[in-house]
């Protein structure tokens, strides 16, 4: 009986192990960059508000992933998203674990819409509705506590 016990009980922590080794490892945060949201005032002069660590999506592989597989993110960092062309985005949640605001950016930097609070792991289209170059990606909520809107404006500085 002893024998048996022990064996089952081996087994469990191999089907546990197993288990644990099929997680995808949770990529690192690599700060790539400074992300400054603020206002214009009448003279189009930026007026900072609150900045933020950003690691930066380019590459069609780092789009496609983001964030996906975070456990966690610090409330004062971010992804930001570049992408060639300004149009029509649409973002969603999948393998996401954290709530997230999706802030979607013009050309020239100003935010044009904000999806609040995603829900994690939904699969639901997050559109931007209207064109859009770049995204930002910061903790849901973050927008809320910060004041961040739309018609307020971003300014990135790239670490060399």
């Amino acid at each position: 009986m002893l024998l048996a016990l022990i064996v089952v009980l081996g087994g469990v922590g191999v089907w546990y192990s197993m288990q644990e080794a099929k997680k995808p490892v949770e990529p690192p945060f690599i700060k790539e960059g400074r992300l400054t949201f603020g206002s214009k005032d009448s003279t189009g002069t930026f007026l900072p508000k609150i900045s933020i660590d950003i690691e930066v999506a380019a590459s069609p592989q780092e789009t496609s992933r983001g964030l996906m597989y975070r456990q966690s993110m610090d409330e004062m960092q971010g992804m930001l998203f570049i992408f060639q062309e300004m149009e029509e985005q649409s973002f969603w949640m999948k393998n996401t674990y954290i709530s997230l605001d999706i802030l979607y950016v013009d050309d020239k930097g100003k935010i044009v819409s904000i999806q609040e609070n995603a829900t994690p792991l939904s699969e639901d289209l997050l559109p931007s509705f209207q064109p859009a170059q770049y995204v930002v990606e910061v903790n849901g909520g973050f927008c809320k506590r910060n004041g961040i809107g739309v018609g307020d404006w971003i300014d990135v500085k790239f670490l060399e």
